[in-house]
């Protein structure tokens, strides 16, 4: 009888685990393309394989990358760690460094609304599949849900939320498959949202509002910048930027600059971040693909420096 030697066992033990028939990896579920075309939620697993076969290919241009942004800290969250990006969760940078982004925690939730209150240190934050309003705690990543979101129908998805950085006033954004985008204003304490006006134009993706209180969105379908009448949720048109975007994505003001600061998701982990033209629509790069990951933004700055530089508050 052979005697099996304790080097020897492990060996044979790998041996027999090899000859095991290997057990089957479950196909991806069928994904709908079509209905994927446009859509406000993250990016499904999948959808790079199944709709998206072309992802080597290069982010379409002419583009230059612009000068670098100020130093103001910000923070993003990542929807989704496939496709080789980081981790999902709750992310922090310097705005002139969008590739160094170091993760906080991850709240495991689907995010697509966030924006802080105007002293900068609350991140209020909307959970689109527990449709509950909370908090984001920047130093764990976590959320605390503080209300359920009432006003707003069940079958929309949340786009935005942005809160004026002077008054406090928040609005949200929503998407509804096959119409327009509305505006609401919402209350932060209660959840509850009131129909502000239809925004005549779908998916609007995201809006954020400056320290003169002037409203801007951009919408998925249209691949264009528009300026918001935050009274009448009217949204006029300023112009399209050079990028076919897709899936959840963010933007937010650096109110210490006066700059409105984006990433735009294209899809299968590529994005490009940097600052929309308010007058024109046009897309100024700052970092592309670099890194990847589908980001929504929020930035803790305030207003004080623009007002101490000669920015008239009407408030």
């Amino acid at each position: 009888m052979m005697k099996t030697t304790p080097l020897l066992l492990p060996l044979l033990l790998s041996c027999a685990t090899l000859a095991q028939p290997l057990a089957a990896t479950p196909a991806q579920a069928p994904l709908d393309c079509a209905g994927l075309a446009h859509s406000a939620e993250a990016e499904p697993p999948g959808w790079a394989a199944q709709c998206a076969p072309r992802t080597n290919a290069p982010v379409p241009g002419p583009w230059r990358a612009s000068a670098l942004a100020p130093d103001d800290l910000a923070f993003a969250y990542n929807l989704t760690a496939a496709n080789g990006g980081p981790d999902r969760g709750l992310h922090a940078f310097l705005l002139d460094d969008f590739p160094g982004v170091s993760l906080i925690g991850d709240a495991g939730m689907h995010i697509y609304a966030l924006d802080f209150d105007p002293t900068g240190t609350i991140l209020h934050a909307i959970d689109n599949d527990l449709r509950a309003l909370g908090t984001l705690d920047i130093g764990t990543g976590q959320f605390t849900s503080t209300a359920p979101v009432s006003g707003v129908p069940n079958n929309a998805n949340f786009t935005g939320l942005t809160i004026h950085p002077v008054t406090g006033a928040a609005y949200v954004s929503d998407s509804v498959t096959g119409g327009n985008s509305t505006l609401y204003s919402i209350d932060l304490d209660t959840g509850v949202a009131d129909v502000i006006g239809d925004m005549g134009v779908p998916l609007m993706i995201d809006i954020a509002m400056n320290c003169a209180g002037e409203l801007y969105g951009h919408s998925i379908t249209t691949d264009s910048f528009y300026r918001i009448d935050p009274d009448t949720g009217a949204a006029d048109l300023v112009g399209p930027y050079q990028f076919s975007t897709n899936f959840a994505q963010g933007m937010d003001f650096d109110n210490a600059s006066g700059k409105l600061y984006a990433s735009l998701y294209i899809g299968s982990g590529r994005n490009v971040f940097g600052t929309f033209d308010l007058d024109t629509g046009a897309f100024n790069p700052l970092s592309v693909d670099d890194p990847l990951g589908e980001w929504e933004l929020a930035i803790p700055t305030s207003c004080e420096n623009i007002f101490a530089n000669g920015f008239e508050s009407p408030w």
